[in-house]
């Protein structure tokens, strides 16, 4: 959500929806399906990526505006021989951004190529990345809200918070034995203060204070064997202490910063989604719709 009011979801076939009123009513983007991520625009419109369009594949960075009508933004990604756009991410104002593509190598691999924006898409520069092979089903990018972006690549994690001039690399010994094994792939959400959060195939729950660089096994006890799809936004925090954790389709809640959780919902209750802002939350239902949160002070 964006506020109160105004919010962006996800519907059949990866669908871009928005709402006006609260997420009372919902109505569908002009667009095709939606690829590996979104972020919001300045205007409060969305950016995506659409991996096909029209019938016919395609995958580039698309902005669409409050009223649901998009348009394809150009990137350098575009212009490379055998590339594609594969990921991008947004700081909150949507002003701030980068977007990586992959150049084709062999088999699974790729190299990765990145560039930076800081008007909201109207001009693009390079951005230094770290020289790795990527494996297509392994990477992944994001943004935390103060403008750290973190790179995951199989069990590496590489964090810049100077937009690439330098990079912080995970060892190791600072990630847990969840982390390393045949649990790929991963899905990451930053919440404020670059703080993120981190499921793996296998179910377990994670964690970092630092912007991905380490990570520890959440507090919260409980492991869930239904992958969340990479879209769904599964947890969301409503202001920098007060969120809300979808797993397995339970709703647990934290008033401390994510240090410790309780269960809202009981196990036989089941959500999909949650997204927060201006102190609510809303939560989805596949079954009975949508349902509100409201923290108490």
């Amino acid at each position: 959500m964006l506020d109160v009011s105004r919010g962006w979801g996800f519907g059949d076939h990866a669908s871009l929806v928005l709402t006006s009123d609260g997420g009372i009513s919902w109505r569908k983007a002009g667009l095709g399906m939606i690829g590996p991520a979104w972020g919001i625009t300045p205007d409060g419109g969305a950016w995506a990526i659409v991996n096909f369009l029209g019938g016919l594949p395609s995958t580039q960075l698309w902005k669409v505006d409050p009223a649901g009508r998009g348009s394809p933004v150009p990137t350098p990604c575009d212009a490379s021989p055998m590339g594609f756009v594969a990921n991008a991410a947004f700081d909150r104002t949507g002003n701030n951004g980068v977007v990586f593509g992959l150049v084709h190598l062999k088999g699974d691999t790729s190299r990765l190529l990145a560039f930076q924006t800081h008007d909201g898409g109207r001009e693009w520069s390079p951005l230094t990345v770290p020289a790795l092979v990527i494996y297509h089903s392994e990477f992944q990018a994001a943004m935390s809200d103060t403008g750290e972006v973190m790179l995951t690549t199989g069990c590496e994690f590489h964090v810049t918070a100077d937009w690439g001039r330098t990079w912080r690399k995970s060892d190791r010994a600072r990630l847990p034995a969840e982390m390393c094994g045949d649990t790929f792939p991963y899905t990451t959400r930053f919440v404020a203060g670059g703080r993120a959060w981190l499921r793996t195939y296998d179910g377990d729950v994670l964690y970092s204070d630092d912007s991905g660089v380490s990570w520890a096994v959440s507090s919260l006890k409980v492991k869930d064997q239904s992958y969340p799809w990479g879209l769904r936004e599964w947890v969301s925090f409503a202001d920098p202490d007060h969120g809300l954790m979808i797993v397995s389709g339970r709703v647990f809640a934290t008033r401390d910063r994510g240090k410790h959780w309780v269960a809202l919902t009981g196990p036989t209750e089941r959500f999909g989604a949650v997204s927060c802002a201006a102190g609510r939350c809303l939560l989805g239902s596949d079954a009975d719709g949508l349902f509100e949160v409201r923290f108490d002070r």
